[in-house]
């Protein structure tokens, strides 16, 4: 439809899906634009990455055994939200419950332990789909230090970078943003050595930016990563490959906490 002469793509007949956004299947192929004359044939655009945005925080207790326990909300928005709700059409509760603790748990380090405590917006389509879970991870111990990640959240998609070079191109379903909150509650008595330096690398298409403040009795750790693109041609790859190492690089991380009474 035509707004202010300028073109709006919409997807009413794929449920769930928001105004003003076409889910992700169907864009950067060929449709037929239809008018007075026939009609001619255009290309759906892909949306921005700011249409898709998975954005996670969480607010965790430090013990002195090197625990984390606490709580993580995350909220899904655009094709990650659809994506989320039409695959949960075809599940009950128990199996909805199972899956998003199961993709919970892939991000997070190996043996956290993940509850899923509750969910807002299944059958909503312009709001976000928000989940909140319990989680526990197993302590880091040093010695009298205490060891936790400087982000709690790993990407996947770094696994994808393994090989040197590459003869196809890199497809990304869609494009999209992850936005990460992590507020540790330090135990009493310990406090950080030197943080890590927060980074801002960026290229044509893609971003990433973390920080790292420790104001008093706490952690304050934060990651923004946008991929603006969804094809990456094979020339290409080893700038794509570079950024991902990198971010990785940032995801691994980790920060250590002395008691102060040492």
């Amino acid at each position: 439809m035509k707004v202010n002469d300028s073109d709006l793509f919409l997807d009413p007949g794929t449920r769930f899906c928001p105004f003003g956004l076409v889910v992700w299947n169907y864009t950067s192929v060929t449709g037929l634009q239809l008018d007075k004359n026939g009609g001619s044939f255009v290309v759906v655009p892909t949306a921005t990455a700011d249409k898709t945005i998975t954005r996670r925080t969480a607010e965790l207790e430090l013990s002195a055994d090197g625990k984390l326990r606490g709580e993580v909300t995350i909220e899904f928005k655009g094709n990650q939200a659809v994506q989320h709700r039409l695959e949960a059409l075809d599940n009950d509760d128990a199996g909805r419950k199972q899956d998003l603790e199961q993709e919970l748990a892939t991000w997070l380090p190996a043996g956290a332990l993940v509850e899923l405590k509750e969910v807002q917006g299944w059958e909503s389509s312009g709001e976000p789909l928000v989940t909140r879970f319990a989680v526990e991870l197993g302590g880091s111990l040093t010695g009298k230090r205490l060891v936790v990640p400087a982000n709690l959240f790993r990407s996947p998609q770094t696994d994808s970078f393994s090989a040197s070079e590459r003869k196809y191109p890199v497809y990304f379903p869609f494009t999209y943003e992850e936005i990460d909150k992590l507020i540790i509650h330090v135990a009493p008595g310990y406090s950080p050595e030197a943080l890590p330096v927060g980074q801002d690398v960026k290229s044509a298409s893609t971003r990433f930016i973390t920080t790292r403040s420790a104001p008093a009795g706490q952690l304050v750790l934060t990651r923004a990563l946008v991929v603006n693109s969804i094809y990456f041609q094979p020339e290409q790859y080893g700038n794509l490959r570079d950024f991902f190492y990198k971010l990785k690089a940032a995801d691994d991380e980790q920060i250590v906490l002395n008691p102060k009474n040492k």
